[in-house]
């Protein structure tokens, strides 16, 4: 797992067993300055900070745009001291937060790693990698899936244990039209599968009340391991996801460097569509995205220069297609999060390293295959795009969050295109 690279984090990694200047420059200043927009910054206290996970957009029946998503540390500090557990919030464009949740460990969770959701109600829903009570998953919990009703106080659906049901789920909740929700866990399920904490992850499904259902467990080879980030993806016909490693055990060895698989909603029976080598890609950490039939992704490592790579694949052929290898230059590297797609179709991402300030890049890869970069991030304006992107057509902007900044801990950003 990708371990944080804040200054802070580094020094107190071990306490929190985690898995773990100038103006920004760009290639055009006058189109940054003015498409650019830093909508918060957080301070590192009761406020949360280091956002792993992009927001959600939610859009009110007046047109009004609000942020929902979580950071990783921050909110209770008495909770994991000094660094605190994690909070919820949410965010207007004016840049005002608020948080929904502090999260307090022990049977509460902590550390959330995913964006949540939120229905029409306005209730939120989410998952935490750590916290819930239970003594395994390197002793600090083995991760929550929780509820926040409007001006009610948070309450944990499920609580994992990291046995048979699965343990520390750093994917959020996708929800169906029943009101069920579905998400993975990075460990637990098939403990036989050679790991510590032990297991290669599941796939699940939770009813309203909480009660959860294995759909799969995965073995490592050959269906993948270690679903690590992004949400499943949601069609009427299938399940998409990503596992972090497993398939080819050859690959980055003993591990494996990750599949594209898919669940079949009326059989069950699940498909390896990709797995990846090393030069086509290794590592999807971001999970999957679909668009005009096809799935695309980015991979951490691999590809040309074992910087990472955006792919495109078609369910129906399973041809492959490295679209971009990072790397090259100044066009960023190790792609964590997902991609996002406007109304035409172009591709926009990011890196959470390379670029002009090597704090990574705001990524574009048009129509024609072209990559550019739209924005290089440096501590001023935030550094380290952990998150996915979240593409609005009702301001035609991008979304997005960075792990760190200078002098808070991490920002909510917006990219006017």
């Amino acid at each position: 797992m990708r371990l944080l690279r804040t200054r802070k984090q580094l020094q107190v990694s071990v306490m929190v067993l985690v898995w773990v200047v100038a103006l920004g420059f760009a290639a055009t200043p006058s189109a940054q300055a003015q498409t650019f927009k830093t909508l918060y910054e957080f301070s590192g206290g009761a406020d949360g900070f280091s956002p792993n996970a992009g927001v959600t957009a939610v859009v009110s029946p007046k047109g009004a745009i609000t942020l929902y998503g979580t950071t990783y540390f921050g909110g209770n500090l008495n909770c994991n001291p000094p660094l605190g557990c994690g909070i919820t919030f949410k965010l207007t464009l004016s840049g005002k937060e608020t948080v929904l949740n502090r999260f307090r460990g022990g049977k509460d969770g902590a550390f959330p790693y995913a964006a949540p959701i939120v229905d029409a109600k306005g209730n939120v829903y989410g998952t935490t990698s750590a916290g819930g009570g239970a003594s395994g998953c390197l002793g600090s919990g083995c991760g929550i899936a929780y509820e926040i009703p409007p001006k009610f106080r948070e309450k944990a659906l499920y609580r994992f244990t990291g046995g048979l049901d699965g343990g520390m789920p750093f994917t959020g909740l996708t929800p169906d039209k029943a009101g069920n929700f579905f998400g993975t866990t990075a460990f637990g399920g098939d403990l036989s599968c050679g790991v510590a904490p032990p297991g290669c992850g599941t796939f699940f499904e939770m009813d309203p009340t909480g009660k959860i259902t294995v759909k799969h467990r995965f073995h490592g080879k050959p269906d993948g391991a270690f679903p690590q980030a992004g949400s499943i993806v949601d069609d009427p016909l299938w399940y998409w996801f990503a596992p972090k490693e497993g398939g080819n055990l050859a690959c980055n060895p003993p591990n494996g460097c990750g599949e594209v698989v898919r669940d079949n909603k009326s059989t069950g029976k699940l498909e390896v569509l990709h797995t990846f080598k090393g030069q086509d890609g290794e590592l999807p950490y971001s999970g999957v995205t679909l668009n005009g039939g096809f799935v695309y992704g980015t991979t951490f490592l691999g590809g040309a220069n074992n910087k990472g790579v955006v792919f495109k694949l078609d369910p129906n052929t399973k041809t492959f297609q490295v679209l971009h290898s990072f790397g090259l230059g100044q066009d960023g590297a190790t792609p964590g999060g997902g991609v996002a797609f406007d109304s035409q179709g172009n591709i926009y991402g990011t890196t959470e390293s390379g670029g002009q300030a090597g704090e990574g890049t705001l990524f574009k890869i048009d129509t024609n295959g072209k990559e550019s970069v739209l924005h290089d991030f440096s501590f001023v304006d935030g550094a380290i795009p952990l998150g996915s992107l979240t593409f609005d057509p009702k301001c035609n902007c991008l979304f997005g969050t960075t792990s760190q900044s200078s002098p808070g801990e991490g920002t909510v950003w917006q990219f006017i295109l």
